[in-house]
């Protein structure tokens, strides 16, 4: 099945617990992601990802994540 890419940005992180959240550019929730799913490992508040959209029995989680651009401020 191919999915399309999304893009959105970290709006928070939890380096202890390896996970966090992205909120995606077009409106919706704020969806999970997992250090797992990162290419590059290095998520934080603010980052400019990349990611295709899985919908899993707990709610909907980024997979394949890459950054598009270094952190920003963050404005919620």
């Amino acid at each position: 099945m191919n999915q399309s890419r999304e893009t959105g940005r970290i709006v928070a992180w939890f380096s202890t617990k390896a996970f966090g959240f992205v909120r995606p550019d077009i409106a919706g929730r704020d969806i999970f992601v997992h250090v797992s799913q990162s290419q590059s490992g290095d998520l934080k508040p603010g980052t400019r990802v990349a990611f295709t959209r899985a919908h899993t029995d707990r709610g909907p989680q980024a997979n394949d994540v890459v950054s598009v651009e270094q952190p920003a401020q963050l404005r919620l």
